[in-house]
């Protein structure tokens, strides 16, 4: 699930159309660093609509990300063993403390040696 706008950035979109035809000579920074000035002086009436907005649809985000993230462990539980990521062969063959000593070898001849 996609994260909701922060009340700041929703404020922004609302905003910034209007501040961008009373200045339309300024740059996008600094119609932005303006926003940002409005926004913290602003005053709690002002702001109190984006933060109940912002607040609600972060509930809706935190059930979707729940539901997701219980969908995930299903999805990895029902995992086919096939799909499970295989040891590292290289790693268990070539470390000695991973290998297993074989009890027997052979010589040149052919001849079977034991190791006791």
């Amino acid at each position: 699930p996609k994260r909701p706008m922060s009340a700041f950035l929703m404020y922004a979109q609302k905003k910034r159309k209007s501040l961008q035809k009373e200045h339309p000579t300024m740059s996008n920074a600094d119609i932005s660093r303006l926003l940002g000035e409005i926004w913290h002086k602003a005053d709690e009436d002002e702001k109190k609509p984006f933060l109940e907005r912002e607040e609600k649809e972060r509930k809706v985000y935190r059930a979707k990300m729940e539901s997701w993230k219980a969908d995930q462990k299903v999805a990895a539980a029902m995992a086919t063993p096939a799909a499970r990521p295989k040891a590292n062969a290289a790693r268990t063959f070539y470390q000695p403390e991973m290998r297993e000593e074989p009890s027997t070898s052979h010589d040149k001849s052919g001849a079977e040696i034991s190791f006791c």
